[in-house]
């Protein structure tokens, strides 16, 4: 058992400012394309993750590395889900912002490199563009059958 005064290990300070992470903030922002948007905003131009409350509590190392450990595990859970998942979640992202699903799709597509993580857990970036173009597709493939006339009935 630590002592109060004992000094933590890094492994310790990873875990603990991990646990601390995912518990208190990322657990409050809601569906996986805020959260992956969300963390990809923690990052800097040079590639670091930087987050005050956690670097104070926990130190910068700890908390770049737990940050990048959330953000890999947020984006290998975008590329396990299934696409109608993640449609689902564009269109009710898109009518929170009081957007088009086209607009919100392609939101998503230009910040496409800030949400993608320096480590990829196993993923891709080819995955990830796929999945959003794929998105891309059926948004436009919905809205072009919505701006179709109806059919008219078969003769019988």
């Amino acid at each position: 058992m630590l002592r109060f005064s004992e000094k933590l290990n890094p492994k310790m300070e990873l875990i603990e400012s991990l646990d601390n992470f995912i518990k208190r903030t990322l657990a409050v922002v809601p569906g996986l394309w805020h959260k992956l948007a969300y963390l990809g905003g923690l990052r800097k131009e040079s590639g670091e993750y930087d987050h005050w409350g956690l670097s104070k509590r926990y130190g910068n190392e700890a908390t770049k590395a737990a940050l990048g450990t959330a953000h890999e595990q947020v984006f290998i859970d975008v590329l396990r889900k299934p696409v109608g998942t993640l449609l689902s979640e564009v269109k009710e992202n898109a009518e929170e912002k009081e957007l088009p699903p086209e607009e919100y799709v392609e939101e998503l597509w230009i910040s496409r490199k800030p949400m993608t993580p320096t480590e990829l857990g196993g993923g891709s970036q080819k995955h990830f563009e796929l999945t959003l173009r794929t998105l891309k597709s059926l948004v436009k493939a919905k809205q072009s059958r919505q701006d179709e006339p109806p059919h008219p009935p078969p003769d019988r």
